[in-house]
């Protein structure tokens, strides 16, 4: 077994979240986008309080919610009970209401999807879909497999999960505890699961993508602490021009 301290003993610092969340509060403010959370799981609400979700909607809906100038709301899908094709179509359906909803009153949105730390649930088939129900195309996907209160973390592309308990030091990777997903997959590399998960989409060969991605994410944490807490989240990028 290794611990996460020898795991983590290459990475930055860790931030102090009492300076840093009022800095993202206050660049959330200035933006004046709404950041809008496409849940596929009930579970994902459990980890917020004071904030504004829907169960159900259409566009009038949406228009009214982001006229409501709240900076966060949730709409949650439950499409990981879905069967792929269901749940991409619902995915997209929503990003054309959303769209459609922001266009008519001039208020601009983010979008990420949450889904689950072990990656179970439909990736890439959903994100894809967002994209489509946008009318635009996303530079990249930022894939962030963690849930630190429950012992999750992914470390040079790893997945571990701490043990005994989800406070323990000590880190096995996931498919030495019969984590079902990484069984499955006979690995705990997030990249390979993703290829074996996503094997209709050819493009996601994302081994070579993890490494050269390791060298802008050393350097990006230390100037974006940001990226430390945006965990179970899957985060589509569209690179500043």
């Amino acid at each position: 077994m290794e611990t996460l301290t020898e795991l983590t003993a290459h990475l930055p610092p860790e931030p102090d979240e009492a300076a840093l969340f009022p800095r993202i509060q206050q660049m959330v403010a200035q933006s004046g986008r709404t950041l809008v959370v496409i849940d596929d799981d009930p579970t994902g609400t459990q980890t917020v309080a004071d904030v504004e979700l829907l169960l159900a909607w259409d566009e009038a809906r949406l228009r009214e919610t982001l006229q409501r100038e709240r900076q966060l709301f949730y709409l949650l899908t439950n499409s990981r009970s879905m069967p792929e094709q269901e749940a991409a179509a619902l995915n997209e359906r929503a990003a054309r209401q959303l769209k459609a909803a922001s266009e008519s009153i001039g208020k601009e949105f983010v979008l990420a999807s949450r889904s689950d730390s072990t990656l179970r649930g439909h990736y890439p088939a959903e994100i894809f879909a967002l994209e489509r129900g946008i009318g635009a195309a996303c530079d990249g996907h930022l894939l962030v497999p963690a849930f630190f209160e429950g012992g999750r973390y992914t470390i040079n592309g790893m997945h571990y999960v701490a043990t005994p308990t989800a406070s323990a030091e000590t880190l096995q990777p996931a498919h030495e505890i019969n984590e079902l997903v990484f069984v499955q997959s006979g690995s705990s590399r997030s990249c390979e699961l993703i290829e074996d998960t996503s094997h209709t989409h050819s493009a996601l060969k994302s081994e070579h993508v993890v490494r050269r991605v390791k060298e802008w994410i050393d350097g990006f944490e230390a100037r974006n602490p940001l990226f430390r807490i945006l965990g179970r989240s899957f985060i589509a990028l569209k690179a500043a021009k």
